[in-house]
């Protein structure tokens, strides 16, 4: 079986899930916080997949916070333990 791609100009690239304009103030609240803190991140539209995943990145990050999640009635509380 013979497949061809077909080669486009002009596509544009989409913006990471985790660059969204929409998903910065999650970001910026993770960085912000200190050990101890928590905050709430309602669903819609924050996903616990998303939150997770965001957490993790800032795991890897240069400071290597650690945060736990846990899902509430209204969507998940997030904590920073380290």
């Amino acid at each position: 079986m013979s497949f061809k791609f077909v080669i486009e100009k002009g596509i544009p690239i989409p913006v990471p899930p985790n660059q969204a304009p929409e998903m910065q103030p999650l970001r910026i609240a993770l960085r912000s916080m200190a050990v101890g803190d928590s905050m709430f991140a309602p669903d819609p539209p924050f996903k616990r997949g998303y939150i997770e995943s965001r957490t993790t990145a800032e795991k890897h990050s240069g400071n290597r916070p650690q945060f736990t999640c846990r899902k509430t009635d209204r969507g998940f509380r997030v904590w920073r333990i380290k």
